[in-house]
């Protein structure tokens, strides 16, 4: 995997040590491809359009383990209105009770399922 990408990085702090680096995430693609790699570590959001960069699709791979989850947020200053804030997490939980989230999120991730509206606070 590219140098000190952060999946390069969480691999070493969990002790695995024969890792095997590579200058570009399709380099990295490549390798294990054409059997030049074992396995490679990629998240889901960005495999697809790495694979499509090298003439390759998803089902040229197999997924084996996912070693780790990360989640992404959307933060605000400090700063921000506590009604401004409430008013983002409205819209949300509306773009999630009408489904337009779940489309847009199974476009972008559509092996995942999305998360669930958040209550109001």
């Amino acid at each position: 995997m590219p140098r000190e990408d952060y999946k390069h990085q969480l691999l070493k702090a969990a002790g695995v040590a024969n890792l095997q680096t590579v200058n570009t995430h399709e380099q990295m693609v490549r390798m294990v491809l054409y059997g030049r790699g074992t396995f490679m570590a990629a998240n889901s959001l960005t495999l697809p359009t790495l694979l499509a960069n090298v003439g390759a699709s998803p089902q040229d791979l197999e997924l084996v383990y996912t070693f780790h989850q990360a989640e992404a947020y959307v933060a605000f200053s400090q700063g921000t209105s506590a009604d401004v804030v409430r008013e983002w997490q409205a819209a949300l939980n509306a773009m999630k009770r009408d489904k337009s989230f779940a489309r847009i999120y199974a476009k972008w991730l559509p092996d995942e399922t999305p998360p669930e509206a958040v209550p109001a606070q």
